[in-house]
């Protein structure tokens, strides 16, 4: 390692510590807070609970996709002219995209069934 780069590393820590001090805050449990999360802003909900919502943003996102699939195979079967290789890339498509909707709604469904089991509200349910 040159000089150049021990001079940065060490301009990089020697900044990296003051930034840390200076911004260091007052800790809750001097002023015999018990529940510093609220005050603090950290949020409270449960792990589970934003497992599930990001299990349905995730699923809402595949649902997006499969719309898209099918726009495409649609556009595609449009314009093939009657070729048959067209055609048939684009039934392969809207057959693949079809499958991919229904494994799509059954993982929404076990999600939903294991969520209600838990007692967790999601954002659909």
């Amino acid at each position: 390692m040159n000089k150049k780069n021990k001079n940065i590393i060490i301009i990089f820590g020697f900044c990296l510590i003051i930034t840390v001090f200076l911004n260091s805050q007052t800790v809750f449990a001097q002023y015999g807070l018990e529940n510093a999360a609220n005050i603090g802003g950290l949020p409270t909900t449960n792990i589970s609970e934003i497992v599930a919502k990001v299990v349905d943003v995730v699923l809402g996102f595949l649902g997006l996709i499969f719309v898209v699939l099918i726009i495409i195979g649609g556009f595609q079967w449009m314009t093939s002219a009657g070729s048959p290789e067209k055609v048939k890339s684009a039934k392969s498509l809207l057959t693949n995209a079809t499958i991919g909707l229904l494994v799509i709604l059954a993982a929404w469904g076990i999600a939903q069934f294991v969520f209600s089991l838990m007692g967790i509200k999601t954002i659909v349910g």
